[in-house]
């Protein structure tokens, strides 16, 4: 990280003040202060403006503030917007993550208890270490031996790993 020293602090002004508008980003960082130049490489302008004020000190935000208050405002909103969109699709994220997993267990729990009840109807009542090796078993085993289910002559044919 660039240490920001006076003037260098006094050159972000005007980058943060016009980062949102310009259209080439790198050129006009490099036009503005050559020390900042190459420090951004193929973000947007949001990204831009909250990883140089990011790059501050406390001592340095608090210098920033007292120069600078509007854009200090400006980044305050800007933080906080990124910040609750952030925690929105984060929590999309999750939900929709937390949905497929939870529909993957369910249709694994579906395929076990449909093979467990198949079992019973076919061999009769399942002793403990058989019922202990379907609640183990993870879906690609179910999904085999569901298709073992119709050929097995015996509930040991059924379990015998071939």
């Amino acid at each position: 990280m660039v240490p920001i020293t006076q003037p260098n602090l006094e050159a972000i002004s005007p980058v943060l003040a016009n980062l949102l508008v310009h259209e080439n980003l790198d050129q006009f960082i490099a036009e503005c202060n050559p020390a900042l130049a190459g420090l951004i490489d193929d973000i947007d302008s949001d990204d831009a403006s909250i990883k140089i004020y990011s790059a501050l000190d406390d001592n340095e935000r608090a210098q920033y503030k007292a120069e600078y208050p509007q854009e200090e405002q400006t980044m305050t909103s800007l933080t906080e917007r990124l910040r609750a969109e952030g925690m929105e699709k984060g929590m999309a994220q999750g939900m929709e993550q937390g949905m497929e997993q939870g529909m993957a267990r369910g249709m694994t729990q579906g395929e076990r208890t449909v093979l467990t009840r198949q079992l019973q109807r076919r061999f009769g009542p399942l002793d403990a270490q058989s019922l202990n090796r379907l609640e183990a078993a993870n879906q690609q085993q179910l999904e085999l031996w569901a298709e073992r289910v119709l050929e097995a002559d015996s509930l040991a044919d059924f379990f015998q790993e071939h």
